[in-house]
């Protein structure tokens, strides 16, 4: 899978995530009731919900979270490789602010005004996913993405070879190789 991720790119793989987080908002829209968040209701969506697409429906919601996060810690380790705890704490604390709003604001929104917010700003994550992966690596050339020829070169090289012997072990480089 990793190679398929370098292949593709972290940033169209954020856009697949959005994606199915899409398909799977409109899920919701047709099978649940909009005043469902509200208070409990006997009325049905467009189609009669049940307990197989609910757990569906939060299968691929989490399914694709994890995608993003992933997504978003890779991009964190990149960018910040020096302080990446200084990134890894604003990140998890702006993730707590956003948490907490949308608990408490949550029970004024139907079930469309959440799938609307949830849409919108899946757009924006996905489209903002694909501006910073192309603006970061026109200033920084990635290992993974950009510099193929590197890849292979270590592939081709030589392995590392350790002489063992009585007194200990030794690592012996390429060129200490190559002279014997």
């Amino acid at each position: 899978m990793g190679k398929k991720a370098r292949i593709i790119g972290k940033d169209w793989i954020c856009v697949i995530a959005c994606a199915i987080h899409l398909s799977i908002f409109v899920a919701i829209w047709l099978f649940f009731p909009s005043d469902a968040p509200i208070h409990p209701t006997d009325r049905i969506g467009w189609f009669e919900p049940s307990v197989h697409v609910a757990i569906g429906c939060s299968g691929l919601l989490g399914f694709g979270d994890a995608i993003i996060q992933t997504q978003v810690y890779s991009y964190l380790c990149d960018g910040y490789s020096e302080e990446s705890s200084h990134a890894f704490a604003l990140f998890k604390f702006y993730s707590a602010i956003a948490s907490t709003i949308a608990f408490f604001i949550s029970k004024y929104f139907t079930l469309t005004g959440h799938l609307t917010l949830y849409g919108t700003f899946a757009i924006l994550s996905g489209i903002t996913a694909v501006i910073a992966q192309k603006m970061y690596f026109h200033k920084k050339e990635h290992f993974f993405q950009e510099n193929t020829d590197k890849i292979h070169a270590m592939t081709t090289s030589e392995p590392i070879k350790i002489e063992i012997s009585d007194s200990g072990s030794t690592i012996l480089s390429n060129d200490a190789n190559s002279k014997k």
